[in-house]
């Protein structure tokens, strides 16, 4: 089975589930199947998405504050972030690691409700790397040349996909 081209598993009982973010306005999805006589269904529907002012159950944070490297510098100015919005539902990293950011997110995305807002803040060192061109994050275990300790963009962008949240920032 397929889904806007996207293979999608199927249960036992025949059945399938895709979750998939919607944004505001029209979505366009085809569904594609071809049974083991190679018969072949597509259907194509519109899914919308209307703006809904409901308000959110509560707000959560998630705040990283890296400064203490092993093998690069430290920042010039770490900044000291104020939480008194959030009081008990802000998640603290200092001096994180790779392993501590993905398990915060993995934490978050089996906690938070769909109904609550996640604010998401990060002040550690960065790099963009000229080979792949894509952004990474350098947790506190990080060296300036290995890949090994560094968290791209696109892994932090796929985490928070997971976390179905109303609204994320």
């Amino acid at each position: 089975m397929f889904v806007n081209e996207r293979r999608v598993a199927l249960g036992s009982d025949g059945r399938y589930r895709v979750r998939q973010r919607l944004k505001l306005g029209i979505h366009k999805y085809a569904f594609r199947a071809t049974d083991e006589w190679r018969n072949r269904a597509e259907k194509l529907i519109d899914v919308g998405r209307k703006r809904l002012d409901l308000a959110l159950s509560s707000y959560h944070a998630l705040v990283i504050g890296n400064n203490e490297y092993r093998n690069i510098p430290k920042l010039k100015r770490f900044p000291r972030v104020l939480d008194d919005h959030y009081s008990s539902s802000v998640t603290r990293l200092i001096s994180a690691t790779r392993y501590d950011v993905s398990g915060a997110m993995s934490n978050l995305r089996a906690s938070l409700a769909c109904d609550t807002g996640l604010l998401i803040y990060c002040a550690s060192h960065s790099v963009v790397d000229l080979v792949t061109e894509r952004g990474y994050w350098l947790p506190v275990k990080a060296g300036q040349t290995n890949l090994a300790n560094w968290v791209s963009n696109d892994d932090i962008t796929d985490m928070l996909k997971t976390i179905l949240t109303r609204r994320t920032d």
